[in-house]
């Protein structure tokens, strides 16, 4: 009773503190707002802006779920759920401190559609390396506009260089030195004190070998599997940068940030999930991390950085959660996956 008592009161302050970080740097940043904060929204609203957000948010869903058919190999659930699944993703990625809501995709796709574990984790490590290599990719070109409007920022390099060698690590290691890797440490096994531990190593390794083995697939569709994340990516930028210019002038303000630009103030602002303590859903940190960094990049945005990263951040989230609790009803309520077997699609029931 104790240990569940105190599981709850870790939950309730993890919450709690969210919630305070959320109401501060949300307070920091509404407090910057000149005017009545729906007023502004009036004037600034349009629903041609979200619905074209909307299109470009979908196309990028679609290259990703296409992407997970590609890492899944054989083991291909049904292009719906699997889209439904992919949705659910996108709005619970940055739900939880650390991105940990983005687990929610390998557990759906196990428990709901029934994949295996070995190529769901291989699936899930596959998309987060692509992810990054494809992230790399664009903030080495925006590293290079950015440097141009803010000579302060070179030091930024680290970055991108940092992303750019453990994605080559990643990449470029053979699988057999990974299996190796894994084998080598399996004939060490020995070495547990413990019964129970020797078995629990046996499993783990035993795991890791089959993961560096479903992982070849990585390799064996690099350039499709580098060109969708490049696709996924800029759908994001792309459909960020729309909201963003169509807000910025109906506010009045300045010409708005370059395309590549714009890409390192997102970057600034994303990173805030990465905190291990952020507000709820993200909300307040986000908003505040845009704030300085149009403010650094652009000094004729100071005024309206506020309102900008307040409208295009609640806007997005409007949107993920809406279409992603959709999908998640759809995925509980709407039938169950029933496999049969690799390569196979299967059905879905009622």
């Amino acid at each position: 009773m104790s240990k569940l008592l105190g599981h709850w009161s870790r939950i309730f302050l993890s919450v709690g503190l969210s919630g305070a970080v959320s109401v501060v740097l949300l307070g920091w940043v509404l407090q910057q707002v000149p005017e009545d904060l729906g007023t502004a929204w009036r004037q600034t609203a349009s629903a041609s802006a979200l619905l074209t957000y909307g299109a470009i948010s979908l196309l990028g869903t679609l290259l990703r779920t296409w992407r997970y058919r590609l890492l899944l190999g054989p083991w291909r659930p049904g292009d719906g759920p699997l889209f439904l699944v992919t949705l659910v993703r996108n709005f619970t990625v940055d739900m939880l401190p650390l991105r940990v809501g983005g687990l929610s995709f390998p557990l759906l796709l196990h428990y709901r559609l029934r994949v295996p574990w070995v190529p769901t984790w291989s699936c899930f490590v596959g998309s987060f390396v692509w992810d990054t290599a494809a992230l790399a990719l664009f903030l080495w070109v925006a590293w290079i506009h950015l440097t141009g409007v803010v000579p302060q920022a070179v030091w930024l390099v680290v970055l991108p260089v940092g992303l750019t060698v453990i994605v080559a690590g990643l990449l470029l290691t053979p699988d057999t030195a990974w299996r190796g890797l894994m084998r080598g440490v399996f004939r060490r096994r020995h070495r547990s004190p413990f019964r129970w531990g020797r078995r629990s190593v046996v499993r783990f390794i035993r795991f890791g070998i089959g993961l560096a083995s479903a992982g070849s697939v990585w390799r064996s569709t690099a350039w499709g599997l580098g060109a969708l994340s490049v696709g996924i990516r800029l759908c994001k930028y792309w459909g960020l940068y729309t909201l963003y210019q169509t807000y910025s002038s109906r506010l009045g303000s300045d010409a708005a940030v370059g395309f590549f630009v714009f890409i390192w103030t997102v970057t600034m602002a994303e990173m805030t999930a990465l905190l291990p303590i952020q507000g709820l859903m993200n909300i307040g940190p986000w908003e505040a991390a845009w704030t300085l960094a149009l403010r650094w990049v652009h000094k004729g945005q100071t005024a309206v950085a506020p309102l900008l990263s307040t409208f295009v951040h609640w806007t997005t989230q409007a949107w993920e959660y809406t279409i992603g609790g959709l999908a998640l009803g759809c995925l509980l309520y709407g039938g169950r996956r029933i496999p049969t077997g690799p390569g196979r699609k299967g059905k879905w029931h009622k």
